[in-house]
C-alpha cells in the first residue's frame, strides 16, 4: 500500500510505502494513511515561491536587480514579520520575486489575468502575501482570511469663506444668478453709453 506525500522528501512530493497487504488478510492495525511523520502539521522544509509587489507599510523590500521579475529581499514590514513568524513554526522556507510584468493583476477580455493574479492563475508561483480582495479576483484565487482592512475615502480641503463680491448672488439659484450677472453687464454697458453721451452734450454746450 502506497501513498503520495506532498513534502516528505526534503520538502518535495514523493511516494511512500506504508504497508504490504493482500485481500486475503486483514487490514494492518495501526496503519496511518494520513499525517505520517508529521506531514500535515508542517511543510517539512518545503521552499515556497512567492510573488509580490512593494506596498508600504505592509510589505517592502530591496530588489536584487532591475530585471523584470527579479528576486527581492524583504525588509522589516508587517507581512515580513508575519511570514518570518509562521515559517519556522510550519517548517518551510521561501523566496520572493516581483511579477514578470510588474502589475498587480488586470482582467483581460479573454478571461485571463495579468500580473500577480495571472501568475497565480497559471500556477507559476505558490502564493502572494498582498492582493486586494475583489469579486473578480476571488473567482480565480483562494483568499485567506482578510487581515488588512484599508478603507478607500475621498479627501478634500476644508471649505473656505466665500468672497465678499459673491454675497449678493450666492443665496439665489443658478439661473437667477446668471440673469443677474447678465443684467449687470447690460446695465454697465448702458451706463457707459449714457456717460459718453452726457460728456458729449456738455462739451457742445461749452462750445
Amino acid at each position: 500500500m502506497y501513498r503520495r506525500c506532498l513534502y516528505c522528501k526534503d520538502g518535495e512530493a514523493d511516494i511512500q510505502l506504508l504497508s504490504r497487504w493482500s485481500l486475503n488478510s486483514d487490514v494492518p492495525s495501526g496503519l496511518q494513511l494520513f499525517n505520517v511523520s508529521g506531514e500535515g502539521t508542517t511543510f517539512m522544509g518545503h521552499q515556497f515561491k512567492i510573488v509580490d509587489g512593494k506596498y508600504f507599510p505592509y510589505f517592502t523590500y530591496e530588489r536584487a536587480s532591475e530585471e523584470p521579475g527579479t528576486v527581492v529581499y524583504p525588509r522589516d514590514s508587517l507581512i515580513t514579520r508575519m511570514i518570518n513568524t509562521v515559517a519556522p513554526r510550519l517548517n518551510f522556507t521561501y523566496t520572493v520575486r516581483e511579477p514578470l510584468d510588474g502589475q498587480w493583476g488586470i482582467l483581460k477580455e479573454d478571461g485571463t489575468w495579468t500580473g500577480i493574479v495571472g501568475e497565480l492563475q497559471n500556477q507559476l508561483v505558490d502564493f502572494t502575501m498582498d492582493s486586494t480582495l475583489t469579486p473578480q479576483r476571488a473567482a480565480v484565487l483562494d483568499y485567506s482570511r482578510v487581515y488588512i482592512d484599508e478603507s478607500v475615502v475621498i479627501l478634500s480641503s476644508k471649505p473656505r469663506p466665500l468672497p465678499e463680491y459673491l454675497s449678493l448672488i450666492r443665496p439665489f439659484e443658478v439661473h437667477f444668478s446668471l440673469v443677474f450677472c447678465n443684467n449687470s453687464n447690460v446695465w454697465r454697458r448702458t451706463k457707459k453709453t449714457l456717460d459718453h453721451l452726457s460728456q458729449s452734450y456738455f462739451q457742445q454746450d461749452n462750445d
